[in-house]
C-alpha cells in the first residue's frame, strides 16, 4: 500500500488535508463519497527503498499478479495493484511503466520486455515468448506459473552455487591469511636462530 498526502476542498468551501494508505483509485472514490473536491495529490515515496529490480523480487511480484488475475481482476487493475504495493522505487516504476503501455493497447508480453529492457532487468527470451503464447491461448496465468517455475529453479540454483563456493573460497582466504602471518611473523625468527653469524 501507498501512503498518499491529500489536499481538497469541502461542498461548503473549507479546506481539508491529510494522509491515505491505499491506491490513488481509492482515495479518489472514498473523497468522491465524501463530497470532497481533491486539489491536489502527492504519493510520499520516503516509505519506498531505492535499488534496482531483484531477480528475487520480480519473481514474487509474478507470484502476486498470478493470484491477482486468478481472483478475476483485470490485468490493468491488477498491475495497478501491483504498482502500488512495490517494495522499492524501481519495482514501482517498472510496473507502472508496463500498466501504462497495457493501457494503450499493447500485450502484456511486450510491454514486459520492452519495460525489461529499458529498466536493463535480464529478461529471457524464454519468458516473454511463454506469456506471449499464454495470451494468445487466453491462459495468462498459466503462462506465468511456467515463468515461476523456471524463476524459482534459477534462483535455488544460484543460491546452491553460491553455497558450494563459499566454503572453498572462506578455506582459500583463510589459508592466504595463516600464509602471511607465518611469511611476516614466524619465519623471521626461525632466520634469526639459523642465521650463519651464529
Amino acid at each position: 500500500m501507498m501512503k498518499i498526502r491529500y489536499e481538497g476542498l469541502q461542498p461548503d468551501g473549507t479546506k481539508v488535508s491529510g494522509d491515505f494508505v491505499g491506491s490513488r483509485d481509492d482515495l479518489l472514490c472514498e473523497m468522491r463519497n465524501r463530497s470532497v473536491v481533491v486539489t491536489s495529490l502527492s504519493e510520499d515515496l520516503s516509505t519506498l527503498r531505492q535499488g534496482r529490480l531483484k531477480l528475487l523480487a520480480f519473481r514474487d511480484d509474478i507470484e502476486q499478479l498470478i493470484y491477482l488475475l486468478g481472483s478475476g481482476l483485470p490485468i490493468d487493475r491488477s498491475l495497478a495493484i501491483l504498482s502500488g504495493n512495490a517494495v522499492n522505487q524501481s519495482g514501482k516504476e517498472f510496473w507502472g511503466q508496463i500498466l501504462k503501455q497495457v493501457k494503450q493497447g499493447e500485450l502484456f508480453s511486450k510491454s514486459l520486455a520492452v519495460t525489461a529492457e529499458k529498466f536493463r532487468f535480464y529478461l529471457p527470451e524464454f519468458y516473454v515468448r511463454t506469456i506471449a503464447v499464454s495470451e494468445e491461448v487466453g491462459d495468462v496465468n498459466g503462462g506465468l506459473k511456467e515463468v515461476i517455475k523456471s524463476l524459482t529453479a534459477k534462483i535455488e540454483l544460484k543460491r546452491k552455487i553460491i553455497a558450494s563456493v563459499s566454503y572453498p573460497a572462506f578455506l582459500v582466504f583463510v589459508s592466504i591469511v595463516v600464509l602471511a602471518f607465518v611469511s611476516c611473523f614466524v619465519l623471521p625468527k626461525f632466520a634469526s636462530v639459523y642465521s650463519p653469524e651464529e
